[in-house]
């Protein structure tokens, strides 16, 4: 094969459109038709543009013998280098779009989650002195079966919202490549939302540390009754909190994997996929936890501190698994 036939098979067999290759070398479709059609030859910034897009050699392009091999890795410039996966300008924003519903439907369940417990907590509140509206027995049974109402709740949205964006995980696993115009306007886009982004983080920093007043207030009068109900409040405030982070910090987290920045290096795919495996049974156990503490010692005033304190942690062994990967590479 020459090399406009060698162009046209690989390009067919990404499954790409003239004007997908075209975006990619930052070219005219008109450039890309000239190359196949043997009007024109690319230049050789082009030919080594083309071997690193398609994952093939320099000599396989220019010399007429060989056929294309399905390589996962090949040598480039004398370095292995993995092929990159094309996102077209439509795929890019029906991700964006479906990732800004996700964020409000995710942020909500986390929502949910944390003030799962108020009504438990109010009700108690309710049945102790000076109030007693109603027996203990009561308010812990009305109380628990709300709790597992709003998890499940909960929860179904999070499997749902979870299956709908089961189709762009590649973005967090693989190195991906954008289309050039898209970039542009996903980069315009991405510090457009900085302000929005620093300010909801700012005003959750915010509640998160009003959240504890009334508490800390109420304890020191000694208002029993009324400081179980501030506790529900405060977990309020914080759910409030927690679902500008989440909102927002997901909205971010989009522009990032599409632009391979911050969490979504290719270095930090690559540890991302290593953490994989054990990352759920982390947070398994850590839920597990916090039902058991709460419920066993009765201590949903404080057992909160158990998700900063996971998240914390967390972030401590990523950190250590990513030094582990920097060694290795």
């Amino acid at each position: 094969m020459n090399l406009a036939d060698k162009i046209i098979s690989l390009r067919k067999q990404k499954g790409w459109s003239q004007e997908e290759l075209a975006a990619q070398m930052d070219v005219s479709r008109q450039s890309v038709s000239k190359w196949e059609s043997g009007a024109s030859v690319p230049d050789i910034d082009k030919i080594l543009l083309l071997s690193k897009i398609f994952g093939i050699t320099t000599d396989y392009l220019l010399k007429d013998d060989g056929e294309v091999e399905q390589e996962i890795r090949t040598e480039i410039s004398g370095e292995k280098e993995t092929p990159k996966r094309f996102v077209s300008k439509e795929e890019a924003k029906a991700f964006l779009e479906l990732q800004k519903q996700s964020a409000k439907k995710i942020a909500f369940g986390v929502w949910l989650c944390i003030m799962s417990p108020v009504t438990l907590l109010v009700l108690l509140g309710f049945s102790q002195k000076p109030y007693q509206y109603l027996g203990e027995k009561m308010a812990v049974l009305g109380g628990l079966s709300a709790l597992f109402v709003i998890v499940t709740i909960a929860v179904a949205l999070f499997v749902i919202t979870g299956l709908s964006m089961s189709k762009y995980e590649y973005l967090q696993k693989e190195e991906i490549l954008l289309d050039r115009e898209m970039e542009r306007e996903v980069v315009e886009e991405s510090e457009a939302f900085l302000p929005a982004f620093a300010r909801n983080i700012a005003i959750g920093v915010g509640l998160c540390i009003v959240s504890v007043i009334p508490v800390v207030v109420l304890g020191v009068l000694e208002k029993e009754a009324m400081t179980v109900m501030a506790v529900g409040l405060l977990l309020f405030l914080v759910a409030c909190a927690v679902f500008l982070f989440v909102r927002s910090g997901m909205r971010k987290s989009a522009y990032d994997q599409l632009l391979q920045r911050e969490g979504f290096t290719v270095e930090r795919k690559q540890t991302n996929n290593e953490m994989e495996s054990w990352a759920g049974v982390y947070w398994m156990v850590v839920t597990a936890a916090y039902l058991v503490i709460s419920f066993v010692w009765n201590s949903w005033r404080i057992s909160w501190l158990i998700w900063p304190i996971a998240g914390m942690l967390y972030g401590a062994i990523t950190l250590i698994v990513e030094q582990r990967l920097r060694k290795k590479l």
